[in-house]
């Protein structure tokens, strides 16, 4: 985005070695990049690291301060793209990935973005047969966004309608979420959740549990090392925290150790502007942070075959999901 901001060609972005034409253009004034503004206006892009790490990152590591703490912690962006920070004072290592459209409505079946009338929470209420569930802005429902898939997926685990592989059970090919007589009339028909939207969640999931599980290996940490997990941009705000632990999105910490940083890239840029010394901090990370490569890891696909099991193959990794299968598969008294 700085590249077409700027008037750059980003053609050497997308092709091997994926070179930036510049990471730190400095301040530049209005005039020279066409801003209908005063022409003398300073102009400002925050730093980045590379091709698959941008300003916005930088920019999200200056609103968290991981970068100024003396324990371990990981910051997370995820959307089309998961970005992946862990590190302290003493040094920062980063990744990149694609993690694919399903957390942004782009790939289920009633797929959409979070606006009025998507699916946004869901709950299976106790006999299975019936579910609960809340649209953004309180309106017949149209869809379902990211969050509400996330906790459709978390219910139907935690109440035994899915195996650990998300393979709905007895051959179902999809979940009945919303009947049509409860959804929008001019969509006119049941709102469902399919085992494609499953198969493709799970392999969002596993793509980011898989780079963090890397990150930490590389650098010899474990995961109950991470003080704190910082969660950024609309969905980290937003998903369900519990939900994304139980299907291994997040990890199994404290949850006073999950720290929701909403809208961290438009917070840092608005730092950066009012502070020369934000600025300096900025361009600071992005010298300490060193840039890992998941392509070239073969790791990675072990990781990852690893991380498509709900919440993961490890199951003593998540104690706390491993407790709230045992409540529901115990005999109500």
């Amino acid at each position: 985005m700085v590249h077409l901001l700027l008037g750059l060609n980003p053609a050497s972005i997308v092709r091997v070695p994926y070179t930036p034409v510049v990471n730190n253009p400095g301040i530049l004034t209005a005039a020279e990049i066409g801003l209908e503004v005063h022409p003398l206006a300073p102009v400002y892009c925050l730093p980045s690291v590379g091709s698959f790490l941008g300003g916005d990152v930088v920019a999200g590591i200056l609103v968290s301060g991981l970068h100024r703490q003396t324990e371990v912690s990981l910051f997370v962006d995820i959307g089309t793209n998961g970005e992946i920070v862990l590190g302290c004072a003493d040094w920062l290592v980063a990744c990149a990935g694609a993690a694919g459209p399903a957390l942004e409505g782009g790939v289920t079946t009633f797929g959409m973005r979070a606006e009025p009338g998507a699916i946004e929470r869901v709950s299976i209420l106790p006999g299975r047969q019936k579910v609960a569930y809340s649209t953004i802005g309180g309106i017949p429902a149209r869809g379902i966004c990211g969050s509400g898939l996330v906790d459709t997926l978390a219910e139907l685990f935690l109440h035994g309608l899915v195996d650990r592989r998300a393979h709905l059970l007895n051959g179902q090919e999809q979940f009945l979420l919303v009947p049509k007589a409860e959804t929008d009339p001019a969509l006119g028909r049941d709102i469902t959740v399919s085992q494609a939207d499953l198969d493709n969640l799970m392999a969002t999931k596993g793509a980011v549990n898989a780079a963090i599980d890397l990150l930490l290996e590389n650098v010899g940490c474990s995961w109950r090392e991470i003080h704190h997990f910082y969660a950024a941009g609309a969905f980290g705000q937003y998903l369900p925290v519990e939900s994304a632990i139980a299907i291994g999105l997040y990890p199994d910490l404290p949850r006073a150790a999950i720290i929701r940083l909403g809208n961290s890239s438009g917070e840092g840029a608005r730092q950066a502007l009012l502070s020369r010394a934000k600025r300096l901090e900025a361009e600071a990370i992005c010298g300490k942070l060193t840039y890992f490569e998941l392509n070239a890891e073969p790791a990675f696909m072990d990781k990852f075959r690893s991380s498509k099991f709900l919440p993961h193959t490890d199951l003593a990794r998540y104690p706390s999901v491993e407790k709230r299968l045992a409540r529901q598969k115990s005999p109500r008294l």
